[in-house]
């Protein structure tokens, strides 16, 4: 039999439930309603005073440069001469930096630069614009949102009074002429082919046409008419646009656009033999030495002093500290010494610089002592010891110092030895069998040097550091005769990653390149080779001359650290 359940049963439950909440309020009464009220506003009170006020999310942070909508007149208009050229963008800009404005052809007249709201513009002096003429402007640089300063990497515009639009370029990257590394902010600039020899005068002369290297140090520069110029790229510090005496450079003569059919590198050289005349100021230290400052470098230049009976002063040494020249005289020809003059020999010719009039000494400042060494240990090459002193020294007598064995050997220093410097190199055959079995020192006896004063040094004894295994380097540089020129010299330089010199090779002779250069004798570590083009085969690198359109010698550096590794010989090929 199946029961049927009953249609109002739902309600009955409900009923039943409510009767009995019912009876449950009916029994606790208004006592109960009073209790609850609190609770429900206690909690109420909790979860407000837990509750922080923050600002809403604003979204990500922008970081997109303001978009170009339109511009008025548009790009590579023809036959136009606008009184203001309009950009406008697609949010609120700001005129960020004016420096960063570009020119290609700069029109005469007045310019006036200003940014309102979305929109930059560019009011001309319309009748001042030459006819048949090609102007641009890249806004690159000082155009920037108003919020996060995002500026525009690169705008450019041009523009034409004439029937066609000039379409030619040139561009490059301004590198450093002794180390190969990409420059930044270095101002390149166009001069008409006429101006040179007022640029070489020195004469103050705004650019045609100029432009900025970027982070990489490449520029260019767009719609240039088929025509010659003189380019120059100098660092412009003042931010004026005019090339400054004794500031570095580089020089293009006779750059014709139409003739350039790829980029080209333009190396800017801080050495300028014209600047090497121009002296700063000229001082005594102490120690005896004359310090010549210079505006630019002094190399290469030697120091040669001449007394007034004609006699040129002996032992005379020098080295060059950035643009300082440090002359040191021998002991008894110092600061003590009478009236002398010193002449300077740079290209060839001998100068006379300045009259030297003796020093005053003050006890306060000489210090009675002599000199002593103040660093001995090993070289960049581990074949060779560094002694270096606490000022400049001459050696006064060759036979007080020597090595010496542990066993009483006494094995003499043979050869010219610090002749007017602080640091000498002395080189420690440890295939030879007189140092193998016994413990070796170099000692120096008091009176061996003196300092520009004739003070003696201080005893010394230098100990043989052991330096563990040795690396080798071997290099291959045959792909120079690909393109050797004639009468010229390649000299292939080690150098350490701080910039100091280990060793060098001279390659005299296209032959000479086919042989392996080799040098043992390393300390393990990083290193890095260059190749100098010797174009006048003197040796050394030979700086500019701006005044003689003279550039400087090329410097190129292998595209990659050298890692030595000790006990292992490192083949290399130049490419």
């Amino acid at each position: 039999m199946k029961f049927m359940k009953p249609l109002n049963s739902r309600f009955r439950i409900r009923g039943y439930q409510s009767f009995k909440a019912k009876g449950f309020l009916e029994r606790f009464g208004a006592w109960g309603f009073r209790v609850l009220g609190v609770l429900t506003l206690g909690s109420c009170i909790g979860i407000s005073g837990c509750a922080n006020i923050v600002s809403p999310d604003g979204g990500a942070r922008d970081q997109t440069a303001p978009r170009l909508v339109r511009v008025i007149p548009s790009d590579q208009s023809l036959h136009t001469r606008p009184r203001q050229i309009v950009f406008e963008f697609d949010e609120y800009i700001q005129f960020k930096d004016p420096q960063a404005v570009r020119w290609g052809n700069v029109p005469p007249g007045s310019i006036i630069l200003r940014a309102r709201l979305r929109k930059f513009i560019v009011r001309l002096t319309p009748d001042s614009l030459s006819p048949n003429s090609t102007y641009g402007v890249d806004l690159g640089g000082s155009v920037a949102d108003i919020t996060e300063g995002n500026a525009i990497p690169s705008l450019g515009f041009a523009f034409s009074t004439g029937a066609y639009l000039d379409s030619l370029e040139w561009s490059g990257q301004v590198r450093d002429v002794e180390t190969g590394l990409p420059l930044s902010g270095i101002t390149v600039a166009l001069y008409p082919e006429g101006v040179l020899p007022a640029l070489l005068k020195g004469d103050s002369i705004k650019p045609e046409r100029w432009t900025m290297s970027n982070d990489s140090g490449f520029f260019v520069f767009r719609n240039l008419p088929n025509t010659t110029y003189t380019a120059l790229a100098f660092k412009d510090p003042e931010r004026d646009r005019i090339l400054g005496t004794h500031l570095p450079k580089v020089f293009v003569t006779e750059l014709k656009p139409s003739m350039v059919s790829d980029s080209s590198n333009v190396l800017l050289f801080s050495e300028d033999l014209d600047d090497q005349i121009t002296m700063r100021r000229m001082l005594w230290s102490d120690g005896g030495s004359l310090a010549l400052i210079f505006w630019g470098s002094p190399k290469p230049v030697k120091a040669v002093g001449i007394q007034g009976n004609g006699l040129i002063i002996q032992g005379m040494g020098q080295e060059i500290c950035g643009d300082t020249l440090w002359v040191h005289v021998p002991p008894g020809m110092g600061a003590l010494a009478p009236r002398f003059s010193l002449q300077l020999k740079a290209e060839g010719n001998m100068d006379t610089l300045l009259q030297i009039e003796q020093k005053a000494l003050i006890s306060s400042t000489l210090d009675p002592s002599g000199p002593s060494v103040s660093m001995w240990g090993p070289s960049d090459i581990g074949t060779l010891r560094r002694l270096r002193w606490d000022r400049a020294v001459h050696l006064a007598d060759p036979l007080l110092w020597c090595w010496q064995s542990d066993q009483g050997k006494e094995i003499p220093m043979e050869g010219e030895f610090f002749t007017g410097s602080r640091e000498g190199i002395m080189r420690v055959d440890f295939a030879n069998n007189d140092f193998a079995p016994e413990q070796w020192v170099l000692r120096i006896d008091s009176g061996a040097f003196e300092d520009g004063y004739g003070r003696k040094n201080r005893p010394f004894l230098g100990k043989l550091q052991k330096t563990g295994d040795l690396a080798t380097m071997m290099l291959l540089a045959d792909s120079l005769l690909i393109e050797w020129d004639k009468d010229e010299q390649r000299i292939a330089s080690l150098w350490t990653i701080g910039g100091k010199l280990v060793a060098s090779k001279a390659f005299r002779a296209p032959e000479e390149a086919t042989i392996p250069w080799l040098v043992d004798g390393l300390l393990p570590g990083k290193y890095k080779i260059s190749i100098l083009e010797d174009s006048n085969s003197n040796g050394v690198w030979d700086a500019a001359c701006f005044r003689n359109l003279r550039q400087p010698e090329e410097v190129r550096w292998l595209s990659r650290e050298l890692e030595l590794k000790s006990g292992w010989t490192t083949e290399l090929r130049w490419r």
